[in-house]
């Protein structure tokens, strides 16, 4: 399973590219559930991986989509897992992490200058687009803090930055988002 996984990533949109890393679990795991949308042939369209936070409550680490599937895959497994779960009797289920900004401006302060900068590297991970894809089955978002001693510095988001690989995937995009020019909201 954990091959045929790593083989299906290959096939989705954003699976030749560099991939977040430590924000989440990537690998499929023994202990782990896989829930997969294929056809007649086994071809798989759509898979979501969930593991168990506790005994009554799924969290999400993967979905996968694979390129030129059909439109509704992500929403059709979420129904059946959602169906499925409920007569597991499990209590919560959680779709992971939205965006990585604050939803407030506060200008002049550390937080704000990460937000500014955030929102500037849209091109590179399309939060906002997770979060209103998240966002349409109307869950609780609960909010994901750094915890730094003594304190968060610029050089600590750098190495935040560097570990989990987004400088890869920022320079993997740039040359895209150049010859395109950088479009924002600014949101």
């Amino acid at each position: 399973m954990k091959k045929r996984l790593k083989n299906f990533k290959l096939d989705c949109s954003h699976g030749k590219e560099p991939q977040l890393k430590y924000l989440f679990n990537s690998e499929f795991e023994p202990f782990f559930r896989l829930f997969v949308l294929k056809d007649e042939n086994d071809k798989w369209y759509g898979a979501f991986m969930l593991s168990n936070k506790e005994s009554n409550f799924a969290q999400t680490e993967l979905i996968l989509r694979r390129k030129n599937a059909p439109v509704d895959v992500i929403e059709a497994l979420i129904f059946s897992i959602f169906t499925k779960l409920k007569n597991e009797k499990y209590e919560y289920w959680s779709l992971g992490g939205g965006r990585f900004t604050l939803n407030e401006d506060k200008f002049f302060t550390k937080e704000g200058i990460v937000n500014f900068i955030g929102r500037r590297l849209r091109f590179a991970y399309n939060y906002e687009g997770l979060f209103f894809f998240k966002n349409k089955f109307n869950p609780i978002w609960i909010d994901y803090y750094f915890c730094v001693k003594p304190k968060l510095t610029f050089s600590i988001l750098l190495k935040i930055l560097i570990r989990t690989n987004l400088h890869k995937i920022i320079i993997n995009k740039l040359p895209h988002a150049l010859s395109f020019g950088i479009k924002n909201k600014g949101h």
